[in-house]
């Protein structure tokens, strides 16, 4: 097994996450505060195969039937607000002051359908800030086992000076 270091701040956004969103009814994306993890460990062939690099940052995202299409796969809405809360853990968890953020543009690739049966990893390949106001990140989205990709995307951030940590 290959550890990944994970940065405490983003630990600290992902518990503050599913702090906030487990205390009120009326958050969009609620149902995923049980269904992202942040990945600690990875075996060795996996972390080669995805092409790990320090300071990447692995996630898995179990996928419920809340999520699905009428493809029986995974909502592209649904992976778009996986993606957008995953990439904005990553960001957030650079940011010195933890503070408020609002999407200035998320793009997504839809390469393969993701699957509702078997979680998928999420590889957040770059997470930067540009300066104190502007994030940037990319994440890719694969296939836990096969270590398909199944969505590429990218993430732009504006952070607003008031603090929410």
């Amino acid at each position: 097994m290959r550890k990944i270091n994970n940065h405490e701040n983003i630990i600290k956004v992902l518990n503050r996450f599913r702090d906030i969103k487990s205390s009120t009814n009326i958050c969009y994306g609620k149902e995923f505060t049980n269904n992202i993890f942040l990945i600690q460990a990875l075996e060795e062939e996996k972390y080669k195969k995805l092409g790990m690099k320090e300071g990447n940052i692995l996630f898995s995202l179990k996928p419920e039937q809340s999520m699905i299409n009428l493809r029986n796969a995974m909502h592209g809405g649904s992976i778009g607000t996986a993606l957008d809360i995953v990439t904005t853990i990553a960001m957030s968890g650079l940011h010195k002051d933890l503070c408020l953020n609002v999407t200035s543009k998320l793009s997504m690739n839809f390469i393969l359908p993701v699957s509702l049966v078997k979680n998928s990893y999420i590889l957040v390949t770059k997470a930067n800030l540009l300066n104190n106001n502007l994030g940037f990140c990319e994440a890719d989205m694969y296939d836990i086992d096969d270590i398909k990709l199944l969505v590429k995307s990218s993430h732009l951030k504006s952070f607003i000076d008031k603090k929410w940590l």
